[in-house]
């Protein structure tokens, strides 16, 4: 029987008490290769990855290995995003991804817990600071005295 100090890094256990793996390297290519053939016919593609069930191998697809998951900073103009449509919304993640080109409901929700909500920024704040930026646009006001007659 294994036990939770066995190796840090590839197993723990979960609070239900089962065994939590991280994914491989093998793992990913096999799921890849099984969604290329399968589609999005979850049960076939954890058939072709035995080692992880049907629920594991879409929430891996979908929030890491999806071509459609931006891997860039967020922006400030997807944080107000979020906090105007959550206080429409709710918990709504799914409905709020789709505001929100590229970023899939698991990350948009983990934004919203693990740094809004945490550091207690709110719309006011986000609106402020868009509002204190200065313009970078092409067509910033130009210097009044440019304007004086001689």
């Amino acid at each position: 029987m294994s036990t939770c100090c066995e190796s840090s890094t590839e197993k723990r256990y979960s609070r239900n008490k089962k065994i939590v793996r991280t994914w491989s390297k093998e793992e990913d290519q096999m799921l890849l290769s099984a969604i290329e053939a399968y589609g999005n016919n979850w049960n076939e593609i954890a058939k072709a990855v035995p080692s992880r069930s049907r629920k594991q191998c879409r929430e891996r697809f979908l929030n890491n290995l999806s071509n459609a998951n931006e891997k860039k900073q967020w922006t400030i103009f997807e944080d107000a995003i979020i906090l105007s449509q959550r206080n429409i919304l709710g918990n709504k993640w799914t409905q709020i991804s789709q505001y929100l080109n590229g970023r899939s409901p698991n990350a948009v929700k983990n934004r919203y817990f693990g740094h809004l909500k945490r550091l207690g920024i709110t719309e006011s704040d986000i609106t402020a600071s868009v509002l204190s930026q200065k313009s970078i646009s092409a067509f910033a006001p130009v210097c009044h005295e440019l304007y004086c007659i001689v």
